[in-house]
Formats: structure tokens, C-alpha cells, sequence
């Protein structure tokens, strides 16, 4: 992989870290998305329901944090029912929160509250998602990496988010100084997009 002029491995010495441009460019996409407070019925909300489709996927993954919930002894239905509002109100609120938290630039108590909306909703692409892109904001790459491949390897994202987890891929093994596995992140996402410009001259075609 021939990475275009001016982010070459021999660069990584240099004071300020080289980059693809890839990670300002979607975070900047993330901030500017909405930032009203959350309805009573959160966008994103996916979360585990007692043999939901996504909680088996993930609980495949993910261990005891995705097992399906037992109701508790001395609980009834509309306890249970209950206790997934609050769920899903706490999630549409750290979501809010850490978008807010985002476009003021503190990235660093935004991962918290995506954090707890990871707790919340463990199959949330969107959660991990945003997480990653603070994680590679505060230089947490390895983190960044971990939350990505959660979302590929368990959450089935689509195509669109799809291309995007491979560009932050690539950004994040390209600033840990692995250019064969950024080489290979921008060609899965060359794969989805054969006419990408910025992978293109990330790449170097």
C-alpha cells in the first residue's frame, strides 16, 4: 500500500502525528447530526428484550452483560415493563448528552455518557460508534479499534456505517504506525466504495 505523500511511515516521528483525515471528517458529521433532547421514544434504542433477535447476537459476544434478563423474584410484567422505559429514557438521554458534549469539544465526558449508553443498550451501533470517534479524538486507539469491531463482528451494520468503521479502522492503524492493516481497512472500504476519493488518495491511487 503506497499511502499518499506527506503520511508515510517515516513521518510518524514528527511531532504532530500524521493522519487520513478520515476521523475529523466523520466526528464533524456525528457533531452537526441532531442534538435536540431526546423524545419519549429515543432514535437508536435497540436494546435487549428478553429473546430479542439482538440480544442473542450479541450475547454470542458479549458474555454475561448480554444474558437475557430473569425477571426477578416478587416482580411482575408491568415492573419489568418498567424498568426497559427507564432504560431506554437513560440511553436517549446519554446519547443527548454526549452529542451536546461533543460539539462543545469535550470528548473526554462524552465517551462517559456513551459509556453508560453502551450499558444501557449493548447492541447500539450507534453507541460504539460514537464512542470510537472520542476514543480516537483522545488518542485511544486501541479502544477505538475494540468499539469498531464490536459493531462489525456483532451488530451487523449497514453499508453506510459499514464504510465508515472501515475509514476509522484504517485511521487508527495508520496512527499506530500498522500501515499493511490501514492498507487493508481502506481497501474493505474501497470494496463498498470503488469511487471513495479520500480512500483513494489515503491509498495513493
Amino acid at each position: 500500500v503506497l499511502f499518499r505523500s506527506g503520511t508515510s511511515a517515516g513521518a510518524m516521528e514528527t511531532e504532530e502525528p500524521p493522519n487520513l483525515g478520515f476521523v475529523d471528517q466523520i466526528t464533524q458529521q456525528v457533531v452537526l447530526a441532531d442534538t435536540n433532547p431526546p423524545s419519549a421514544d429515543p432514535g437508536g434504542w435497540d436494546a435487549v428484550r428478553p429473546g430479542a433477535r439482538a440480544r442473542e447476537r450479541v450475547g454470542r459476544q458479549r458474555g454475561t452483560l448480554s444474558q437475557p434478563v430473569q425477571r426477578p423474584a416478587g416482580m411482575d410484567r408491568n415492573q419489568m415493563g418498567a424498568q426497559y422505559i427507564d432504560l431506554r429514557r437513560r440511553f436517549g438521554e446519554s446519547m443527548h448528552r454526549a452529542k451536546v458534549l461533543m460539539t462543545e469539544g469535550n470528548f473526554r465526558a462524552s465517551e462517559r455518557q456513551l459509556t453508560k449508553a453502551t450499558q444501557y443498550s449493548p447492541s447500539s451501533a450507534q453507541a460504539f460508534f460514537h464512542r470510537a470517534c472520542c476514543r480516537i479524538m483522545l488518542g485511544k486507539f486501541k479502544g477505538a479499534i475494540k468499539d469498531l469491531n464490536t459493531i462489525n463482528d456483532t451488530l451487523e451494520p449497514e453499508p453506510g456505517l459499514l464504510l465508515q468503521i472501515y475509514l476509522l479502522l484504517a485511521e487508527c492503524y495508520f496512527r499506530q504506525g500498522e500501515l499493511i492493516s490501514a492498507g487493508r481497512r481502506l481497501t474493505q472500504a474501497l470494496g463498498l466504495d470503488p469511487d471513495n476519493i479520500p480512500a483513494l488518495l489515503a491509498r495513493g491511487d
